[in-house]
């Protein structure tokens, strides 16, 4: 991308007025005898492009990344992505026990607990769904009790 370019200046100017991260690292890699200025403006592009591809995902592995390549990141971006890494993992770790089957019981105090504190949550949708059928399928139970005939024993 920069073999048109005539300088290192016009690199510099061709690198900042793209969002690619690829065209920021390769300016980097091209022009490492760049400017202090030119390299720290690319290195802060760099950062906040990474910053809005974290916050815009739901994937522990590309906040986890982010956090390791920018550990002395702004403390705002730091916080947001750590901030966000810490709810989904709440998030993933309710939804695992909503799903295991193993105790419906739990799995419905998980699934609570997750609409309380995530209502707009990644799983929202799903745990709505399931509290849903809880729901029926205990309001059912409790209908087919209320009108059994009691069975007497003689």
């Amino acid at each position: 991308i920069f073999s048109a370019c005539k300088s290192e200046g016009d690199a510099y100017q061709a690198a900042m007025s793209s969002d690619d991260i690829e065209v920021l690292y390769q300016f980097l890699e091209e022009y490492p005898d760049a400017p202090a200025e030119h390299r720290d403006s690319i290195a802060c592009k760099i950062e906040n492009q990474r910053y809005k591809v974290a916050m815009a995902t739901n994937n522990i592995a590309v906040l986890t990344e982010y956090l390791n390549l920018f550990p002395d990141a702004p403390e705002e971006h730091y916080d947001n992505v750590l901030n966000k890494k810490m709810d989904l993992s709440s998030q993933n770790e309710l939804y695992s026990t909503i799903t295991d089957g193993v105790d419906i019981i739990a799995s419905y105090q998980a699934a609570e607990t997750y609409m309380s504190n995530h209502p707009e949550g990644i799983y929202a949708t799903e745990v709505k769904a399931f509290i849903e059928k809880v729901d029926r399928k205990t309001v059912i139970t409790a209908e087919t009790l209320m009108f059994r005939k009691p069975t007497i024993i003689q």
